[in-house]
């Protein structure tokens, strides 16, 4: 009898449990698509300042200006890539090991900060 009592007290347990973990997936999975809605709508921002950048282009004739406006476009769509990479990264984070995405974000990181990969630096 009193194993019977045990064994529906496990069966709780490992069922409140189950019931835990989903309910953080849930949060996990909301947060995350919260996450990505933001980084969409930064990215189509960004895009559409980039092109409105390049219509007005043709009507700057100081060569210096141009100069620089392309340059800034330049880094712009750097960016761009960039944040298509960290959407790249959020969407594909929940079903990563915490290794895998650790290793991601450091990698994100310092592409980030120089635009170079990390196996740039470490073949240099």
């Amino acid at each position: 009898m009193q194993n019977d009592g045990q064994a529906k007290e496990e069966r709780q347990e490992q069922s409140s449990a189950k019931l835990s973990q989903r309910l953080k997936e849930k949060v996990s999975q909301a947060a995350n698509e919260e996450t990505l809605s933001g980084l969409e709508q930064v990215f189509e921002a960004k895009l559409a300042a980039v092109q409105n950048y390049e219509r007005r282009l043709s009507k700057i004739t100081d060569p210096y200006a141009q100069k620089a406006l392309r340059q800034m476009i330049a880094q712009e769509r750097q960016e761009l890539m960039r944040l298509t990479e960290l959407i790249e990264l959020v969407e594909n984070s929940p079903d990563m090991s915490k290794f895998g995405r650790l290793n991601k974000q450091f990698s994100h990181r310092i592409k980030s900060g120089t635009g170079r990969s990390p196996g740039f630096w470490l073949a240099t």
